[in-house]
């Protein structure tokens, strides 16, 4: 216990004002903690996603928090840092907060980011497709970037034959 205690003591001030998220498992038997940051997007990085998929491999039962809601002063700023350890111990015990759960909720939400980047490339797709009709009716009398319009049409063109070639969801 003093092991966890001192490990909790430790990451406070590393995560104070950070929105980091907290793993703590055992490893041969031996308390360990990971730190880490979801993506702006709020998905788990890759090398993140297979460090904590080796965490969970050691430890099954390992958990993950939030280091803000670990780590909640009292009214008077201060931390109890038994109060951590004894929460941490409780949600290790019942099986809470655990890894298998948070990479379960996170595959979905890759999943779903994957998604969302399949419809900016169709929206893309379009934007290219009204751009080179365009310049193929001779609608803009100039490209923005200083190229000739035959070989903006020619790039876009190329785009537009890379993209179904990939099979991009694009028609």
């Amino acid at each position: 216990m003093s092991e966890l205690r001192n490990i909790v003591i430790s990451i406070i001030g590393f995560t104070k004002g950070r929105a980091s998220k907290v793993v703590f498992y055992k490893r041969n038997k031996r308390w360990s903690c990971y730190i880490f940051e979801l993506q702006c997007d709020n998905s788990i990085d890759v090398e993140i996603k297979q460090s904590l998929e080796d965490i969970k491999k050691y430890d099954p039962k390992a958990i993950i928090v939030d280091s803000v809601d670990l780590i909640k002063p009292d009214s008077d700023g201060f931390v109890w840092i038994d109060e951590i350890v004894d929460n941490i111990l409780f949600l290790y015990s019942k099986g809470q907060a655990n890894i298998s759960e948070f990479l379960e909720k996170y595959a979905e939400k890759n999943s779903n980011i994957e998604q969302q980047n399949v419809m900016t490339t169709q929206e893309i797709v379009k934007i290219m497709e009204k751009q080179l009709k365009k310049l193929a009716n001779w609608e803009i009398s100039e490209t923005s970037n200083g190229t000739s319009i035959s070989a903006e049409m020619l790039e876009i063109a190329k785009f537009l034959i890379e993209v179904k070639k990939q099979g991009l969801g694009c028609e």
